[in-house]
Order: C-alpha cells, then sequence, then structure tokens
C-alpha cells in the first residue's frame, strides 16, 4: 500500500491480518497511511514500513508487525494509544 500522493489511505476495520511481503509505504507530504481498528487483540502484519515523508497513524491497540520499520522522515503518530498500548516493529534493522 503506497501513499506517495497528497490525500489519506484509511485501513479501518474489524480485523486486520496481512499475510504478504508487500511494503507499506507512505511517502509524499500530506498524505497519511491510517490504521484505526478497535479491537485490543494483537494485530499482526507481515509487510515492511517506510516512512520517508507525511504521517503514519497508528490507532490499533497491540499493534504488532513482524515486518521492519524505515524511518528518514515524516510522522509517525501513536497518539491515540494509551496506558501499556504500543506499536510494535519486530523486523530486523
Amino acid at each position: 500500500m503506497n501513499a506517495n500522493a497528497s490525500g489519506t489511505i484509511a485501513i479501518t476495520t474489524n480485523e486486520l491480518e496481512d499475510t504478504s511481503a508487500g511494503l507499506w509505504q507512505v511517502s509524499a507530504s500530506g498524505a497519511v497511511l491510517k490504521f484505526d481498528i478497535e479491537e485490543t487483540a494483537a494485530h499482526v502484519l507481515s509487510g515492511d514500513f517506510e516512512v520517508s515523508n507525511g504521517t503514519l497513524d497508528i490507532d490499533v491497540p497491540e499493534f504488532e508487525t513482524s515486518g521492519t520499520l524505515i524511518f528518514t522522515g515524516g510522522t509517525i503518530d501513536c497518539a491515540d494509544l494509551t496506558g501499556s498500548q504500543v506499536a510494535k516493529f519486530t523486523g530486523s534493522p
């Protein structure tokens, strides 16, 4: 999923599962890739994440991905996660 133009791609669902080896990418100023899921169970994504501009907005309790996070610019926004909720990127650096 590539948000390389200004605008928002919003993933809003009850369940999130990605078994692909794809790349979640935000690379344009003003672009937003937003994950918004209300379930508290862990959500595992396998694709890598690359943020070079724009915003990666994660509003998913216990968000977890086995993908690698490559962050060279832009913004990662996890402000709506509270308490012990975290976003984990467990891929290799």
